[in-house]
């Protein structure tokens, strides 16, 4: 798994995309909108709670095949991201201190981060830090995965992660909690392990086994988890009278699984040089963009752009014109600000 794998870069600037989209006043517009606007809302509103999963199996993909010592992962990963996430929070913080939203307490930083992030979207960077410190394990059980296994693992959590699921919200019935399988359903054991098993066990499935992950398949289901999800959203609404985010996961595995393996059969056999390089790009400073959501984001003074396009293109579609805007902006910054090297190795 040494080679560069261009959908691998894909799917991260499509996760951090959805990212965008979720902090956006377009995610939940659907409660105040009509038309167009109501139904794209809904719908991103649902599929953008793919985007953790993704980047969970995108690290599953890269790093469960690694071979590392313990120090070396806690020296060169863990470290990384406790320092990343402390400083960009010390950041964060002296911003809300700066517009008078905090009082500067070093002794008050300290505890705070402690125990909850200072920026909510910050809060993945602590989920990471817990796959982190799991990854030998989750090594290991990888390095021991058959395919019979990952399709087993697959076949479990489509049955009572998704189909019961879905039984449950639309009948009320629930199967026993006590039958408990919530330790590998964990994001953050299932979706690593998700996309490392697709990188390793796909090319070998036969027709038959391939067949459920065909473009046709795959996007059969990934468009009746949204249509499923959509209708559990919209009959809450009917039976409490609001809208709530409660159903929007209730399928985002079968959504998540789908959007990854498009980007694989779009991006896998990529030989355009020029669009080789342009994913590598924007791939390599997700990271970095993702961290610049508390500094530009929507919902601020960019709102401008929103504001101007939506009476020629609607609200949803303008709102994603400029998140695809400021993700060009923020792009330009981290490239610029990885030339420095002490910025460049945490970013």
């Amino acid at each position: 798994m040494s080679e560069r794998k261009y959908h691998l870069e894909a799917a991260r600037i499509l996760a951090m995309l959805l990212v965008m989209f979720n902090h956006s006043p377009a995610y939940l517009a659907f409660q105040t909108t009509e038309g167009a606007d109501h139904v794209l809302s809904l719908c991103l509103s649902i599929v953008c709670k793919a985007a953790v999963p993704l980047f969970l199996m995108i690290s599953g993909a890269l790093l469960l095949g690694k071979e590392e010592s313990l120090p070396r992962i806690f020296r060169k990963r863990v470290s990384r991201i406790a320092i990343v996430l402390v400083l960009v929070s010390f950041l964060y913080y002296l911003k809300l201190v700066a517009r008078g939203e905090a009082l500067f307490s070093v002794s008050g930083f300290v505890k705070g981060i402690l125990t909850r992030p200072v920026f909510l979207p910050y809060w993945y960077l602590y989920m990471y830090l817990g796959f982190l410190v799991m990854l030998p394990f989750l090594r290991a059980v990888a390095m021991h995965m058959t395919k019979d296994l990952f399709l087993y693992l697959l076949a479990l959590w489509f049955v009572f992660g998704v189909v019961l699921q879905v039984v449950g919200h639309t009948t009320g019935w629930w199967y026993s909690g006590y039958f408990d399988l919530h330790v590998l359903f964990a994001d953050v054991v299932f979706y690593p392990l998700a996309g490392y098993g697709f990188e390793r066990f796909l090319p070998e499935m036969n027709k038959q086994e391939n067949i459920c992950f065909s473009f046709p398949v795959r996007n059969l289901f990934l468009l009746a988890a949204v249509a499923v999800s959509a209708f559990l959203v919209r009959r809450e609404y009917l039976e409490t009278g609001a809208y709530t985010e409660t159903c929007f996961v209730v399928a985002i595995s079968v959504i998540t699984l789908a959007l990854y393996l498009d980007c694989r059969g779009a991006w896998g056999s990529c030989r355009s040089k020029r669009v080789q390089r342009a994913l590598v790009f924007c791939g390599d400073k997700v990271f970095g963009i993702y961290l610049l959501e508390g500094f530009l984001g929507t919902g601020g003074a960019m709102d401008a752009v929103a504001r101007a396009l939506s009476p020629f293109m609607g609200l949803v579609l303008a709102y994603l014109a400029e998140i695809l805007l400021i993700f060009l902006i923020r792009l330009a910054v981290i490239s610029i600000l990885k030339k420095i090297p002490v910025a460049g190795r945490f970013l």
